[in-house]
This record gives C-alpha cells, sequence and structure tokens, in this order.
C-alpha cells in the first residue's frame, strides 16, 4: 500500500526517513517499481536516516535530512540515499559491515583499507543520555 502511495502521489520529490537496517532493500524494491512505469520514471525519491536516534545529543539525523532535502531538489529522477554526507544512487550503494556506514560500491575498498572508529557502545550511549539529562535537570 506504501509503495502504491508513493508511485501514485501527486510530487516529483520524495524524502522517506527510514530505519537503517532495512533502507536499502526498500529502496531497491522502490527503485525496480519506479523503473517499470513510465509515469513514476519522473521521480525522485532519496531515503535517508540515523545511525543513532534523533533524541541523541550526537545523532546524525538532523544533517542527514538536511543532505536529502538539499539532494532531492537537484538531483534528476531515481532513487537515491543520503547518509554521512554522501549521496549516492541506491543501485551503487552498499553499507559497510565494519562501521554501519553507507557507501558508494567502488568506495568499499578505499575506506576499508583507512581505520575507521568504531561504533559508540549502546552502554555509554545510554550513559551518555543519563548524563545529559541529569545536566538539564540541574539547569533547571
Amino acid at each position: 500500500r506504501r509503495v502504491h502511495g508513493i508511485l501514485n502521489y501527486d510530487c516529483s520529490q520524495i524524502i522517506i526517513t527510514h530505519g537503517t537496517d532495512t533502507l536499502l532493500e526498500t529502496g531497491r524494491f522502490l527503485q525496480s517499481k519506479l523503473s517499470l512505469d513510465p509515469e513514476t520514471q519522473t521521480k525522485t525519491v532519496v531515503l535517508t536516516g540515523a545511525l543513532l536516534p534523533e533524541k541523541f545529543r550526537d545523532s546524525d539525523a538532523h544533517f542527514n535530512f538536511g543532505m536529502a532535502t538539499a539532494a532531492v531538489q537537484i538531483l534528476k529522477s531515481g532513487v537515491y540515499v543520503a547518509m554521512h554526507g554522501t549521496v549516492c544512487d541506491v543501485r551503487e550503494c552498499t553499507r559497510d559491515p565494519q562501521t554501519g556506514r553507507f557507501i558508494k560500491s567502488q568506495e568499499k575498498k578505499i575506506i576499508n583499507q583507512t581505520p575507521q572508529p568504531s561504533p559508540v557502545p549502546v552502554q555509554q550511549i545510554n550513559q551518555e543520555q543519563k548524563n545529559d539529562q541529569k545536566q538539564e535537570q540541574k539547569q533547571e
């Protein structure tokens, strides 16, 4: 039903906020549906999300949404992913299993040669959130 809504929505530029676990699968599915129908081949769809939820202080959600907003206005029709300061065609995008970052497929070899910081453990994130809440309570 949602795909039907996107395909038939009277708009040529669409941003979809999406969970990162299945973002690529959804994007590729949309790409396959859009490419089948000549009427929907004029749509530009940009999927975006965040590695850290928006409620966290260091979330990348706002930055990624800003990237998607700019990208949807200038890209030709198709389905794209806007994450981590990069916009790429969903057909050329992959997720680096070591860092969880979305990258262009051909960049994978280059990125894997450069040491990347490890993701922040969930326990540390939860502790940081608790510390932020305590700070806010003190300021009140």
